[in-house]
């Protein structure tokens, strides 16, 4: 009892200590302000000078020790993604004395109307944006200036000099992150920061376990002018035969090497946000039919009942339908040979970045649809000898600041990148009975083709389609190139327009294109040097697309659609497309889907520079 009192007075002593010392605090708060009168303006005042020292010199020690996003390339070192520093000229109009004299030697710098720049500088903002996308020079030559209240902070841009050519393969980033294809794969490797070298198991890295140190740059085995050839003949004859959709993948049937994947219609992914969900389709949605590759299989089917050593098949005229296969073992054989099989080529395995692959599917315009990767896998694996490869575009990592360059594991591809579907000696009996009732087995090469009408589903809605294919490889006797190319039009014949002799169907293309890729491919040698700084002409032509895309608004003109949509629920690519005809800076926090926005639906954008958008992974 005499404990718990002596407790209960010594916590009402401390409680009057702590008011009697509050209102000596209060007291002497008010003195302070009656002898140093500060208005609202005045902390207001205080507070955004502080704030942009604060994000002027935050801004400076990032960017200044920051280094760029890793490059890629083809296998002949032509660049098909870079990252350029460039600046974005920021002022603070408290501290700027004579604003007509700053904004005159702006504009002798940047190149803009001194008028405009003088009008931003009156913005009542602690810290306003004057002029974005400066080179290093102009960047040194306004430090040099020394103008109070005018700085200049470094951000990085990221460029596709290539635009829409394998635009499915590179895939694009945002905000310094892969989104998708290789971008999206390898973002570990191309963003800045150590990684473990067991995570990209396809590559050698000699042993070291940690990586990342320095600058990574991405070797891809695509060849730029294959890629380039085969996408302006096979747009040359979607024209002609007014398909809708076109594919196309040149591959090496022994190693699993891409060295051309074409998707039409593609994408620019400078401007990824503006695309359609059509041209973001990839090689790995299943939209093909599989009838196409049927006859083919079937042959493959009855080869391997006759065995290694048997009998050889009858000719077609007079052989029993089918080779006298009931369907079960045809479907049983497909499935053994890998035809429904997921592809794992550009995405992590089991992260369902490459669509749903198989039988059956959301996404799919054929029921039961395959795609061109599963398909080109599967015939390559008839005629290679037996072995189901694992299609590949990553040739090798470099570290240029070492001068070294890490290539392909050979334990990984000899093990994990392939497996067997057949003995040697029934792979050498396959690849010899498969085509020889293929009347097209002439000039040294190997040509099959054939069409499907089948039935798509498009919510709902059926509609017939026709679909064409095209497999082809050279040399004959053991092929080194494959190409399997693909068309669909959304109606049967006729055509709309007449359709020019011979190409009706993609034989005549593939006679044509075929020989030609072989020979470049054949003449292909590894670059003996590696390229030591950046493209200057794709640099120019990044500087030149950044001043046209940037067009300076009207000095007191009203804005039209001057309001803030709402993007909140949307996908980053749809809400980027959707804020595109505004002019604002726009920055991403997070991964996933829109969750937040700001400023928020509705509001007015007379003087918002910046839109903010918080992203979150669907859970």
């Amino acid at each position: 009892m005499i404990i718990g009192a002596a407790r209960k007075k010594k916590r009402k002593r401390q409680r009057l200590y702590g008011i009697i010392f509050s209102v000596f605090l209060l007291a002497a708060v008010g003195v302070a302000l009656c002898w140093f009168p500060f208005s609202l303006q005045d902390i207001g005042k205080i507070t955004r000078l502080a704030a942009g020292r604060i994000t002027e010199k935050s801004a400076d020690i990032m960017s200044a020790d920051s280094i760029l996003r890793g490059s890629i390339f083809d296998r002949n070192f032509h660049e098909l993604a870079v990252s350029y520093r460039v600046y974005s000229l920021y002022a603070r109009p408290l501290e700027l004395g004579n604003r007509s004299e700053a904004a005159r030697l702006l504009a002798g710098v940047i190149g803009e109307n001194q008028d405009v720049i003088e009008a931003r500088l009156k913005k009542p903002q602690g810290v306003i944006e004057v002029a974005d996308d400066l080179d290093r020079k102009q960047a040194a030559a306004i430090r040099r200036l020394k103008i109070a209240g005018v700085f200049c902070n470094p951000k990085e841009e990221r460029f596709y000099p290539e635009h829409e050519t394998a635009a499915q393969v590179i895939g694009f980033s945002g905000d310094g992150v892969g989104l998708a294809g290789v971008e999206g794969r390898y973002d570990t490797i191309l963003r800045h920061g150590e990684f473990k070298g067991d995570t990209i198991p396809e590559i050698d890295f000699a042993g070291q376990n940690i990586l990342g140190h320095s600058r990574m740059d991405l070797v891809l085995t695509i060849d730029l002018g294959l890629q380039k050839e085969i996408e302006q003949r096979l747009r040359r004859y979607m024209e002609r035969q007014q398909a809708s959709e076109g594919l196309a993948v040149l591959l090496q049937p022994e190693t699993g090497a891409v060295l051309a994947a074409v998707v039409l219609p593609s994408f620019n992914p400078n401007y990824f946000w503006q695309s359609t969900d059509a041209s973001h389709r990839s090689l790995f949605c299943n939209f093909l039919d599989p009838r196409l590759l049927r006859p083919l299989l079937v042959r493959a089917a009855a080869v391997r009942r006759n065995g290694a050593l048997g009998r050889a098949l009858l000719p077609e005229t007079v052989a029993a339908p089918d080779f006298g296969l009931p369907e079960k073992d045809i479907e049983r054989y497909e499935t053994a040979i890998g035809l429904y099989e997921t592809i794992q080529c550009l995405s992590p395995a089991g992260d369902g970045k490459e669509g749903r692959q198989g039988r059956t599917g959301q996404d799919q315009s054929i029921a039961g649809g395959v795609n061109i990767m599963q398909l080109a896998t599967t015939v390559a694996g008839l005629v290679n000898g037996g072995w189901k490869i694992r299609p590949h575009v990553l040739d090798s990592v470099l570290d240029r600041s070492a001068g070294r360059r890490f290539h392909r594991s050979r334990e990984f591809d000899g093990g994990a990148g392939r497996h067997r579907i057949m003995s040697p000696t029934m792979g050498v009996r396959m690849r010899r009975e498969l085509f020889a009732a293929n009347k097209r087995v002439t000039d040294g090469f190997l040509l099959y083709t054939d069409s499907a009408v089948g039935v798509a589903d498009r919510g709902g809605d059926c509609k017939y389609v026709m679909q064409d294919l095209l497999i082809g490889m050279m040399p004959r006797a053991f092929p080194t190139m494959l190409l399997a190319m693909a068309t669909r039009r959304d109606y049967l014949y006729p055509l709309a327009k007449p359709a020019e002799k011979g190409t009706r169907r993609l034989a005549a293309l593939g006679r044509e294109l075929l020989p030609s890729l072989y020979r470049q491919a054949a003449a292909w040698k590894m670059a003996a040097h590696v390229p030591v700084g950046a493209n200057k002409a794709n640099y120019e032509q990044f500087l030149v697309s950044r001043s046209i895309d940037f067009q300076p608004r009207k000095v007191g003109a009203a804005d039209t659609d001057s309001l803030m949509p709402r993007v909140t629920g949307l996908s980053l690519r749809k809400g980027l497309r959707r804020l595109s005809r505004h002019n604002l800076r726009i920055r991403i926090e997070g991964s996933g889907r829109i969750v937040a926005q700001n400023p928020q639906p509705g509001k007015p954008l007379n003087n918002a520079g910046e839109c903010v958008l918080t992203l979150a992974p669907e859970i």
